[in-house]
């Protein structure tokens, strides 16, 4: 959020109260992505599963966790794409939409855990970033091997 304007820098204030004191000249000649200027936003996820696992059976697992997800808006409707065979998993791109205000930190949705049965899960190597753990405790439950890719 824009604070204040001065000559020669401005005032920003960061969703986490921070302030960013930056040169004008940046603003005026870069790219400013504002992640809470619209009502609601789209969520960009890599979920990954094992290569022996039931790809169709996957992909209707990830839609019956976005279906019972009260922050999941039912239009737009939410996209499971296949994405690629990574390295190590099967991926699939998850793009669910959410109102801004429930789209939690770094972008992904702040669902509960208390609701779903404790599993332990192994990752394969390699691992690149971060996943829902919603995500990997409902296909584990249902036995779908879940990596992070």
């Amino acid at each position: 959020m824009v604070e204040e304007i001065r000559i020669f820098h401005s005032v920003l204030k960061t969703g986490d109260n921070r302030e960013i004191n930056m040169p004008n000249y940046q603003i005026y000649s870069s790219t400013i992505i504002n992640y809470s200027a619209r009502e609601n936003r789209r969520i960009d996820m890599v979920i990954g599963i094992g290569y022996g696992d039931d790809i169709k059976r996957a992909r209707d697992l990830i839609h019956q966790v976005l279906e019972t997800e009260a922050t999941v808006l039912k239009d737009p409707a939410p996209t499971v794409m296949l994405l690629e065979l990574g390295a190590s998993s099967v991926d699939f791109t998850v793009r669910p939409w959410v109102r801004t205000v429930d789209s939690g930190l770094h972008g992904l949705p702040s669902w509960r855990r208390s609701s779903l049965p404790s599993t332990r899960t192994a990752y394969p190597s390699p691992i690149h970033s971060w996943i829902s753990i919603y995500f990997k405790r409902a296909l584990r439950k249902h036995a779908v091997s879940v990596y992070q890719s």
